[in-house]
Order: structure tokens, then C-alpha cells, then sequence
């Protein structure tokens, strides 16, 4: 996107984005234009038998300068804010021109004013004048200047522009995450309103604190963090929540165990990470299976990763079977948020049923 375009939200304008040693190099560059032009005219001016102070031409050739980018702005602004498409290339290159000529003018003017002040107020030789107003000194000068400014508006824009594109992959990056998380959520309602539906008849009673529960668990989905993540304490409340619902559902069939070390519960992670995980066993391992079924939830750090891991002893995974839709948004919704630095495992356990494992790295939940 063009600097004269509609920036986007979050993106930082091009100077608050530049370096303090960019700048610095830039008006480091910018006073070297200034001060050698200057230096040669001052030493010229006293092989003359001037008493020329060299701060005083200096001074005067910083008042161009400062001029110069006061004309030359609007120009600036006219060509960022036009698109760089194939009709609008001759009107590129006429604006080059006009930035160029611009300074060039620019540059005749300030020599002018500031060798006349020297001949009104110090008696310079009007000689002097005609030698540094000669066309191609003047055209060379002003040529380098435009130059070597149009080298630094690139630097600036080139840092906007990897800005924005950094700005850019995150808004995407949040966006996918959104689109996942939501993905999530009408398949978790349809299951546990189904699961309601079959009860409202046989055991109303049952029915309604399950949707008392369901109301529960649902503003709980609602206070996720920046980026959908939460404390792992939060995330485990809202799987206790779960269970209890479904605890409704299996009775005493249902046994749930956890192994979980109190020192990762400040550690952040997606938000409904591990209730999709806990749904797809009790769904497709335990409510198969005939009699009792055991639920494991745990959860340690290994070094600067964090491991998660829910355990069933269900009726194991079936051969060729797709991933179901929790399963596979869980691992999407890992790649998205940390890449390769993520593992997601699905596998069958020993002694049977099924074992998901995650492996993530392993952050400390900072409140905002």
C-alpha cells in the first residue's frame, strides 16, 4: 500500500516506524549535502579576502534546505498516494521530473540569495556569483540532492512497507484463529443440545441444569484474551464444566482423572484447546463402549514446552477414519498460532482406547 493510500489499522505512519539510526544516518547524509556545497563556497569567498563566517552560509543553506522539503511535500504526497499500475507510469516518471526540477530551483534560489547577502553585506565580488550560479553547477547540485533524498524516501518506504506486512500476516494470522474458534463452537452446541434434547422428556429435571450448565460454560468461551488464549486455569475450569454436563449424561459409567502440575496453570493457551479433545473421547471412545469408561486429563511443562495430554480407554480409533471436525480445527488452530514450534499427536494408547497428545510452547499467562 502507497503511503498517500488509507494506511490500516495498527500500522504505525512511516516516521514513527523508522529507526533512530535511520534517522540519524538520513540528516547525517542531509547535513553533508548542505555542508559541502557550503564549505567550498566559504573557502572560495575567503581566498577573496572575505571575513566569512562559515556557520552564517551553513545556516542559510539549512533554511533552503528546510525550502526544499516544504515545496517538494505536496509532490511527495502526490506521488505515494498514486497506484503504480501500468496507466500511471508516464505520470510517475512527469512527477520524478517536477521532484527534481523542484530542487534543482530550489537549490538556484537559496545559492542566489545567500551570495547576494554576501555581496551586500561583506563586498563579495558579484564574480563569485556568476561561478556558482553557473547552469551545470547549479543542475549537479540539485541533481545529487534529489537523488540522494529520493534514496532516503525509499529507505522510509520500504520500512512501512515490511511494517504493514508484518501487520498484515498478524491480522491474518488473528483472523484464521477467529474462523477456527467459531468453527468450534455450532459443532460443540449441536452436540450438547442434542445431548439436552434426549433428556427433556425422560427427565426434564436433568434437562434444565444441564442447560443451566451449558450457560454457564458458554460465558466462559466469551472471556478469552488477546488472540483467543487464556490461562490454563481458565481452560481446565471450562472442561470441568463440560465434564459436568456430561456427567449428567454418563451417570457412573463416567470416571475422570487428572494429572495435573499446579505450576503450569498460569501457562497461556488457545482457548478451547482441550474441550474438543475431551468431546471427540467421550463422543467416538467412551459412549461407544459398553459399561464404564476412564477419562485422563494431564498436563506438565518439559523445559520450555508444555505438555497436554487426554487419555481415554474407549473403543480406540478406527482405521482410515477423517479426522472428526474438533480434532482437525484443534491441529489447524496449533499450526495457525505457533507453526512448527506446535505437535499435535492422536494415537492409539497403550492398554487401548485413544491418547491426544499436544506439545506447545510453553508461555506465562501476563494479564492485560
Amino acid at each position: 500500500m502507497r503511503a498517500g493510500a488509507r494506511p490500516l489499522e495498527g500500522v504505525p505512519s512511516v516516521y514513527h516506524q523508522t529507526t533512530r539510526g535511520q534517522w540519524l544516518v538520513f540528516v547525517g547524509v542531509v547535513l553533508a549535502m548542505v555542508y559541502g556545497p557550503t564549505h567550498a563556497t566559504v573557502q572560495e569567498l575567503q581566498a577573496r579576502g572575505l571575513a566569512v563566517e562559515s556557520w552564517q552560509m551553513f545556516a542559510v543553506a539549512l533554511a533552503g534546505a528546510a525550502v526544499y522539503v516544504a515545496s517538494a511535500w505536496p509532490l511527495w504526497w502526490v506521488f505515494d498516494a498514486l497506484p503504480l499500475t501500468p496507466g500511471l507510469r508516464a505520470r510517475h516518471g512527469l512527477l520524478r521530473v517536477l521532484l527534481c526540477a523542484d530542487y534543482v530551483a530550489v537549490d538556484a534560489v537559496v545559492t542566489l540569495v545567500f551570495l547576494l547577502l554576501a555581496v551586500a553585506l561583506l563586498g563579495a565580488d558579484p564574480g563569485v556569483i556568476a561561478a556558482q550560479m553557473r547552469p551545470g553547477e547549479v543542475v549537479m547540485r540539485g541533481t545529487a540532492g534529489f537523488v540522494v533524498l529520493t534514496l532516503a524516501h525509499a529507505v522510509l518506504q520500504r520500512a512501512h512497507e515490511r511494517v504493514e506486512r508484518e501487520v498484515l500476516a498478524r491480522s491474518l494470522a488473528r483472523a484464521n484463529l477467529r474462523a477456527l474458534s467459531l468453527e468450534l463452537r455450532p459443532h460443540f452446541l449441536f452436540n450438547a443440545l442434542n445431548g439436552i434434547a434426549a433428556l427433556v422428556r425422560d427427565d426434564p429435571r436433568r434437562a434444565e441444569r444441564m442447560l443451566v450448565g451449558l450457560g454457564d460454560l458458554l460465558r466462559l468461551t466469551q472471556q478469552a484474551g488477546p488472540e483467543g488464549q487464556v490461562p490454563l486455569r481458565r481452560e481446565l475450569e471450562q472442561v470441568d464444566l463440560y465434564l459436568e454436563l456430561q456427567a449428567m449424561r454418563f451417570g457412573p459409567r463416567l470416571t475422570v482423572v487428572r494429572d495435573v502440575d499446579p505450576a503450569v496453570l498460569g501457562a497461556r493457551v488457545p482457548g478451547m484447546l482441550l474441550q474438543p479433545l475431551v468431546e471427540n473421547a467421550l463422543a467416538h471412545g467412551i459412549g461407544p463402549r459398553p459399561g464404564p469408561g476412564r477419562l485422563s486429563l494431564g498436563a506438565r511443562r518439559e523445559g520450555e514446552t508444555l505438555v497436554l495430554r487426554v487419555h481415554d480407554d474407549g473403543v480406540g480409533l478406527e482405521p482410515g477414519r477423517r479426522e472428526r471436525t474438533g480434532v482437525g480445527t484443534t491441529r489447524a488452530r496449533l499450526t495457525a498460532m505457533f507453526g512448527e514450534a506446535a505437535r499435535f499427536t492422536l494415537a492409539p494408547a497403550d492398554g487401548g482406547g485413544t491418547a491426544a497428545e499436544l506439545r506447545l510452547p510453553f508461555q506465562p499467562w501476563q494479564a492485560a
